[in-house]
């Protein structure tokens, strides 16, 4: 592993996660922190924060209080970049979109604006 460079790290993780979120389908539950692990390491922010959450329920419930603070501190963290990322994303779009809204223009060209990705 640690003949891997860092940047090919990610992928791998994020593969390991999906083949065991699919091998697992019927009982995830066994599974909750090495999912929550690899979507972590694999950088998949939904899947990662979701399953951060579930695995701090788990060992909350377990009393691993000490890894259920770092579950939680991450799902956290995630939830914070997925917000800015958000606002940042919501940001853009305004910024195509008051422009047009001060020429007044007409309803189908403003929903044309707002429904571009940014």
């Amino acid at each position: 592993y640690q003949r891997v460079p860092e940047k090919e790290r990610p992928p791998l993780h994020a593969h390991i996660a999906e083949v065991l979120e699919e091998q697992n389908r019927g009982n995830l539950e066994a599974v909750l922190y090495d999912l929550a692990y690899h979507f972590i390491q694999g950088e998949v922010e939904d899947k990662a924060l979701d399953y951060s959450i579930k695995a701090g329920h788990k060992a909350k419930d377990s009393y691993a209080n000490t890894l259920s603070i770092s579950l939680y501190n991450t799902a956290r963290d995630i939830f914070d970049r997925l917000n800015m990322a958000s606002s940042e994303h919501l940001r853009s779009r305004t910024r195509r979109v008051v422009p047009l809204a001060r020429s007044k223009p007409t309803t189908p060209t403003l929903f044309a604006a707002l429904s571009r990705r940014a």
